[in-house]
Order: structure tokens, then sequence, then C-alpha cells
């Protein structure tokens, strides 16, 4: 299972705070509180095996750790409890994801709950695994967090180009001056020519239940102001290089209007975003094709800003490329508009750390 998150994460700490108009109202979200239910559930069902995943502020909220009440909660139940931090990149999911896991095994099996050894090895940024970096001490039983490491050898951790770079370019919003991303008016395409990566082929065909021959829902959102400006950034831009860029094009057009070539004064709110500067210089960032992205979120689909496509398609990623970065295969079907659909990409676990987890649960179990 996975309680919500909204009251542990840090963005949703800050939206819900500024809701209600005062600072730690995020300790009161009722959600916080839902784990409560999966532990009623956990002592009435009595499965031989628990997970539970959640983002790294469950682990500290509000100066509580609520992963080591649920441990304790777990333990209570009659499990084997123990808790770690696992990056999706370690796994050949291609985004540097991180998350917590809780996973309790009934003690009547007898068997030491512990997690899969990770197997890509991943060049972290100083904000990746902060969380986990401190998990331990804000344990007071020390015994239920084991933290993992990112392994020293073996193949580096899939890049964004790796994972996309077999779907075909999407530009309809540059050669139509009345694009509107409309999913039901989109056409499958082609894959492009030439031999896929082993990501693309496994995403083309993760079994013989899912095995795609065409690409579905690969279309962007409508930001005519923004396309320009995406194009001239550089990847791993932020947002002041976007709005540095955005001011130099106003001025440019600017220029061309005083000498009659534009027969219409430019407005600066058609060229420069309106976000102020030094809040979240992450709400742009354009990928870097060699690297994993950074986490995709459920909220892509009201401001996918923060995940620009890397190449000179001057648009941000779409919904098919989304999926991608978080491992769902091709043949994977989303439901209802954009929205709905990029919340299900972001809110879900990658199929392929998953599938990992799941592998490794079902070795402890044979024994």
């Amino acid at each position: 299972g996975g309680p919500p998150c909204q009251g542990f994460s840090k963005i949703g700490r800050g939206k819900l705070d500024h809701l209600a108009q005062k600072n730690g109202a995020c300790k009161f979200d009722p959600r916080n509180r839902l784990y409560r239910k999966f532990l009623a559930v956990l002592a009435w069902v009595r499965p031989k095996i628990f997970l539970l995943e959640n983002v790294p502020g469950i682990l500290s909220t509000g100066g509580t750790n609520v992963a080591e009440k649920i441990c304790k909660g777990g333990e209570a139940a009659g499990y084997r409890v123990l808790c770690t931090a696992l990056n999706a990149a370690w796994y050949g999911v291609p985004q540097t994801r991180e998350r917590v896991f809780i996973l309790g095994i009934r003690t009547d099996l007898d068997v030491t709950p512990s997690f899969p050894q990770p197997d890509h090895r991943a060049v972290l940024t100083p904000g990746h695994l902060s969380e986990s970096d401190q998990a331990g001490a804000r344990f007071r039983n020390r015994a239920f967090f084991h933290k993992m490491e990112n392994p020293r050898t073996g193949p580096s951790a899939i890049g964004v180009e790796a994972a996309l770079g077999d779907l075909p370019p999407f530009l309809d919003h540059l050669r139509d001056s009345e694009y509107k991303a409309d999913r039901a008016k989109m056409r499958p395409l082609p894959y492009r020519g030439g031999r896929p990566t082993a990501y693309a082929s496994l995403m083309r065909r993760w079994d013989e239940t899912l095995v795609s021959n065409q690409v579905l829902d690969h279309y962007c959102r409508s930001t005519p102001r923004d396309f320009e400006t995406f194009g001239l950034m550089r990847p791993g831009d932020k947002y002041p290089h976007a709005v540095a860029i955005a001011e130099k094009r106003y001025e440019k057009a600017k220029r061309l209007y005083q000498k009659g070539i534009l027969s219409s004064r430019p407005r600066r709110k058609d060229f420069v975003p309106p976000y102020k500067l030094g809040a979240f210089e992450e709400k742009w960032w354009k990928l870097v094709p060699s690297l994993p992205s950074w986490t995709i979120t459920a909220h892509l689909g009201k401001d996918c800003y923060s995940h620009i496509h890397y190449d000179a398609q001057k648009r941000a990623i779409t919904m098919r490329e989304a999926a991608r970065l978080q491992s769902f295969p091709d043949a994977f079907v989303f439901s209802g508009g954009m929205g709905p659909c990029f919340r299900q990409i972001g809110n879900a676990v990658p199929p392929l750390l998953s599938f990992a987890l799941a592998e490794h649960i079902r070795s402890l179990l044979r024994r």
C-alpha cells in the first residue's frame, strides 16, 4: 500500500501551509493518519508480507518519524519489519526518484526481511538521498532501518536519451498555430527507425501480454509563450536561465518593433513567465540527455515545465515520455484526459522498481 503522501512531501507541506495560511498546518492533515487504517487492515487480514511505500518526508514530519511508527505497528501486529530508502535509478529506471519502503514478514515464517541489491550506478546530486543519509539517526530503534548504498561498480543508470531516443519527434505544436492538447484527436505514431536501446526494447515488449507496435499518447501541452524559450535553453538549465532567455527575447522584439520590422508593439507578458525568481528554481528544468530524469511528479498535467525535452523539439515532455521515464511499458493504457493520465503516471511506483521488489520478496518467501 501507499498512504497519501501530500502531508509528508516537501511540496505538499508547502501547499497545505499556503492554503491554510499558517506554518505547520500540514501536520494536521487527516491524510497523515491514514497509515493507521493500513495497520488495522494488516492486523485483520494477516498476510504473509506487507510492503508500504511513501516519500522520504515520512521519516521526519513535524519532528515525528512516522515511518518508525509504522514499523512499530507492524511489529506489534506480528511482523519482522525493516525500512529503507531506494532510488529508482538503481533498478534500471531512467529517473533518480527516491522513496521509502517498509517491508514486513509475518514472524511465523521465520524469514528476515531485506531489500533487492541495486545493480545500476547513479551519479547523484547533493539533493538526492539527503533524507535517507540522516534516516538512521531519526530512528530510536536503529534496527528498523537499513541504509542501501549507491553501487560503486556495475552499469551506469539509464539516461534520458537512451530511454526516449526511439520515440518519434513531436512537432505539431510548432507546425500548427491552432494546436491544442486533445487526446481524442491524437493518432498513433510509428517508432523511429534504427535499433532501439535495451531499455527501449523492454518498454516496447515487456512480455507476451504487453507488446507495442506504435506510440500512443505522444503529445504535449500547448504553451506557446514558452516554446522558443525552451529551444534556447541548454540541458540542465532551470527557471532563472529561462527568465533570462525570455527577457532577451522580449528586448529583441522591442528593437525589431522600433525598427519597423514588427507591426505590433510586443508585450512583456507574451515572452516572460510571471513567477518570482528565487522561490523554486526547479519549476523549469531542461532534461540532460546523458543522465536519468529527476522525479516525475503527479502535477505534470498542470505544470510540466519541470521536465523540458532535451533536444530542439521546444516543448515539455509528452505523456508517453513521462510514462517511459517511469518505466511503464508502451502498451500500458492510461485513463482520462491529460491531467488524470499524468497523475496516474506520477503517483505510481515505477514498474521496474516494483518488479525488482516483487522478485526479491518471492525469493524470500521461497526460503
